[in-house]
């Protein structure tokens, strides 16, 4: 008889994924919400009720049918979460195993961030999310090293990340197309560590000049995102976690900038709850501690990167024109999103781990030739 075998990073990521559901399920759910998770994993009749086109350009509709099929299968809760989170994980898993990505340490620290496999583990639209996001970061990867790409899987997968969360999709659809652009020409462009620097500065300096001569152009769309942004939680009057004196500071463009930047709640945002909430509830002291370290280890892993422009030219022109923008433009996009309730801050970033995580850990296990 052939003896059947696991690969061993395959099976790891299987037993994490369990292990992440079944504490979703048995205590996260005990003292906090699991949002509309339980809601999709309960309802198996929605996959029939109101076909037509117009869900699948709807998340929301789109998720409910793809989770009550599933539900339809196993009538069970736990095992519809058991479900969603090993397919998440295999899907993960294949979308990563031609790369050496396994072999490093800092992905497995990250791959076992608590809420990562939380919201990962159930069925939520973070798990769908990050899937997706996974799967482009890693087309991004293989052009960058000009690995064959199937661009009916890459342009299925690009909209579905726009249907899902459409304004991450637009920091990794840039650092996508910076990709095509440098896989194209097939050139390193051999610039000077100077040279790109005048040239971001140049670059910073039309932005900015272009954003001043275009003000009140723009300042009217901008702040009706703003007020949708802000909106979106007043509607949530049950939420006890919400901001809401931050309500009132979120009216002007200006306020964007001063809220974010001078009053430091873009960090927040990232990190998910501030030191004043960390001290004065225990499961935000949980999330303080998580956030701090998957911060630190996004500033390591930009570091390393810096450190591996210097030396290698190919990488460098990607890490200047592609990389920095790309982050700049997922800052912007996710703590308007982010900042007036903790809960949502910590869910909305799990979509961010494949480019802030996986697809540096997939450069850096890139060996290129150096300059």
């Amino acid at each position: 008889m052939k003896r059947v075998s696991i690969n061993k990073n395959l099976l790891l990521v299987l037993i994490l994924k369990i292990v992440g559901t079944l504490f979703a399920y048995y205590v996260y759910s005990s003292f906090t919400s699991l949002g509309d998770a339980i809601g999709y994993a309960t309802n198996s009749e929605l996959w029939y009720k109101d076909l037509k086109l117009s869900l699948l350009v709807d998340r929301t509709s789109l998720t409910e049918l793809f989770y009550s099929l599933i539900q339809l299968i196993t009538q069970n809760t736990l095992l519809s979460f058991l479900f969603a989170s090993i397919s998440s994980g295999y899907i993960i898993y294949k979308s990563l195993s031609y790369s050496e990505i396994f072999k490093q340490k800092l992905f497995w620290i990250v791959f076992m961030m608590p809420h990562f496999l939380i919201w990962t583990g159930v069925t939520s639209k973070e798990a769908i999310s990050v899937v997706l996001f996974t799967l482009l970061a890693s087309f991004i990867h293989k052009i960058y090293i000009n690995l064959r790409v199937n661009f009916f899987g890459l342009a299925l997968t690009l909209l579905l990340c726009f249907i899902y969360r459409p304004h991450y999709a637009l920091g990794y659809f840039f650092l996508l197309n910076i990709a095509i652009f440098q896989s194209y020409f097939k050139k390193d462009f051999r610039f000077s560590l100077l040279i790109y620097f005048y040239l971001i500065c140049i670059a910073f300096l039309i932005i900015i000049t272009i954003l001043i001569i275009f003000y009140p152009d723009w300042k009217i769309y901008f702040e009706e995102l703003m007020s949708i942004s802000r909106n979106f939680y007043i509607g949530f009057d049950n939420a006890t976690a919400n901001r809401t004196y931050l309500f009132e500071e979120w009216n002007t463009a200006f306020d964007y900038f001063r809220v974010l930047f001078l009053d430091g709640w873009v960090l927040t945002a990232f990190i998910g709850t501030s030191f004043n909430e960390a001290i004065t509830r225990t499961p935000f002291a949980l999330v303080y501690i998580e956030g701090i370290i998957s911060f630190t280890i996004m500033f390591y892993l930009f570091f390393v990167m810096y450190l591996k422009s210097i030396i290698d030219n190919k990488f460098r022109f990607i890490f200047y024109f592609g990389i920095i923008p790309s982050f700049l433009i997922i800052i912007f996009v996710h703590s308007p999103f982010s900042i007036f309730n903790p809960g949502t801050a910590v869910r909305y970033k799990q979509a961010l781990v494949p480019i802030i995580y996986f697809l540096p850990l997939l450069f850096l296990s890139t060996g290129e030739r150096n300059s």
